[in-house]
């Protein structure tokens, strides 16, 4: 779960048959979630198990200001490129593999997260 945009985010994969990544959007006051609307980021098996890391670095190299702050508003920090939330999902491979691969999937390409009227 990650402050995006003054809301939260719960991200999870689900494994069914297909496997995908869901998205709930809520409030989160500190000890409790609530959730608002789920979301499907992705639609089909090749976006899975994403992570989220937090761009806390400005363009002279100081660090910003804590990511909830500024999630929540609470921060005048204006720094270039600092307070982005990145997330990295994973294309799996799922057919058989032959015995002599030597790679399984790979990374997709890098996407700022945002919310916007509600959607993720």
């Amino acid at each position: 779960m990650y402050p995006v945009d003054g809301r939260w985010i719960l991200m999870f994969s689900r494994m069914e048959k297909v496997r995908t990544e869901q998205f709930i959007l809520g409030d989160f006051d500190g000890n409790r979630f609530i959730p608002e609307s789920f979301q499907q980021p992705e639609k089909g098996p090749n976006f899975y198990a994403p992570q989220t890391f937090y761009d806390d670095t400005a363009s002279d190299g100081k660090t910003a200001t804590n990511p909830a702050d500024i999630a929540a508003g609470n921060s005048d920090d204006k720094t270039d490129g600092a307070g982005r939330r990145i997330l990295i999902g994973w294309m799996p491979h799922y057919a058989p593999l032959p015995s002599d691969a030597v790679r399984n999937g790979a990374f997709t390409i890098p996407r700022e997260v945002h919310v916007r009227e509600g959607q993720i």
